[in-house]
């Protein structure tokens, strides 16, 4: 790796990687929190300790939500976004 590529930047145009790309973060969330922020409908049959996935926009904004991380990764795919994982 050399060092334009250490710092995220394209190394024939020499700009970032991700200008003009819409990026989509993907968070790991329990559905009780989903149920609380008014994510899944509070009559969903999804036990409280079940792991779900969100795709969110760069400013936060969920746009979807899947039960396993590689399906919030196609979702953000097939809607021509940029997937980033979040911790």
């Amino acid at each position: 790796m050399n060092m334009q590529e250490a710092r995220g930047t394209d190394t024939v145009k020499n700009t970032p990687v991700f200008e003009n790309a819409r990026l989509a973060y993907i968070k790991a969330i329990g559905a009780g929190d989903a149920y609380a922020k008014g994510l899944i409908p509070q009559d969903a049959a999804i036990p409280n300790e079940v792991q779900l996935f969100t795709v969110n926009d760069a400013d936060g904004t969920p746009l979807a939500i899947s039960d396993s991380w590689a399906g919030a990764y196609g979702t953000a795919i097939q809607n021509e976004l940029v997937p980033l994982s979040l911790h």
